[in-house]
């Protein structure tokens, strides 16, 4: 709409010129959100643009002055064109956003995590609640509210940069793993212990009432997706166990894949029970991280020497992993 012209440039190069490289080995995950756009599993967050409810008073204010136009007039044409460039401009900031965030963390991580978003889902709009003493009559659904959330979830772009990062860690040899929403529950299993509890939207910050382990709801479960990519199926195979359903393979697995010292590492430093001093130590392959005690069980857990002793995770029980 308007004159608005783009320009496609094609280019021959040498592929091994135009590999994407990979300059970091960091392990990390991150949960998508409004309040924070990406939320990892070290605290690090990054704001929410918000790049459409900072242009909405002026696309309001265009969109009410058309409606007062004669539909196919000039003055109806000229204000179609500045609500396309706001629109453009919008979309235009934000995919320059995702860009560069996706290819930033693609260059400095060797394994990278996160869910699988489903935004027509989260976009839904609410059923109508009809009075039960009034047939005919409906009650008040919170429809305003959830069009102002869903409209801030569109904006966000989830979907775009899933893909964004997906395609870009195939080039640069990054490990993209997407946990599965339903099967994990990484909003509401506790990264700690593995209890779940259903949370309310507005709950942000993760208390577990078995374990005690406290820290903010999108770095919980960022912290959740990031056990799930370093050990695969290992959640479902601890709600098998504890369901007294577990075969021998998911005994093993529990056993084996329960919290290395890496894992271990990173929920002690959420919980601030050693440094990041210590915690960058340890990244760095220094056995220097201090013993900690694991939250409502009093187990002491040494990360140093050759055969680390963890906790395994959910029983509280001391094993040696070698």
């Amino acid at each position: 709409v308007g004159a608005h012209w783009e320009a496609s440039i094609t280019l021959r190069v040498n592929p091994s010129e135009s590999a994407r490289e990979r300059t970091g080995s960091e392990i990390r995950a991150f949960d998508q959100g409004l309040n924070d756009r990406l939320v990892f599993d070290d605290g690090e967050s990054f704001d929410n643009p918000r790049w459409l409810r900072e242009q909405l008073a002026v696309l309001e204010s265009l969109q009410r002055d058309r409606s007062r136009c004669k539909r196919g007039s000039r003055g109806y044409h000229r204000l179609t064109i500045r609500i396309a460039r706001c629109h453009r401009g919008i979309a235009n900031r934000r995919r320059d956003w995702l860009h560069k965030r996706s290819s930033a963390l693609v260059a400095q991580c060797e394994v990278l995590a996160t869910e699988k978003l489903d935004a027509a889902n989260m976009s839904r709009a609410p059923k109508p609640k009809e009075d039960p003493l009034q047939p005919g009559h409906y009650l008040p659904n919170g429809a305003a509210a959830k069009a102002g959330l869903n409209r801030e979830n569109l904006s966000a772009g989830y979907a775009a940069f899933l893909k964004m990062c997906a395609y870009k860690a195939e080039e640069a040899g990054t490990r993209f793993h997407i946990t599965e929403t339903r099967q994990v529950k990484p909003s509401q299993r506790c990264a700690c212990c593995g209890a779940t509890a259903p949370k309310a939207l507005e709950e942000r910050v993760h208390r577990c009432e078995k374990c005690g382990f406290t820290t903010g709801r999108d770095r919980n479960a960022a912290l959740v997706m990031l056990i799930d990519a370093m050990s695969p199926g290992y959640w479902a195979a601890l709600d098998r166990a504890r369901k007294k359903k577990a075969t021998p393979a998911d005994l093993a697995r529990v056993s084996l894949g329960s919290y290395s010292a890496f894992l271990r590492n990173r929920v002690a430093y959420a919980q601030g029970e050693i440094d990041h001093a210590s915690s960058q130590r340890e990244l760095a392959g220094e056995r220097s991280v201090p013993c900690f005690t694991a939250p409502g069980t009093g187990v002491v857990t040494d990360l140093r020497g050759a055969c680390e002793s963890t906790m395994l995770l959910g029983t509280g029980n001391p094993t040696l992993v070698p």
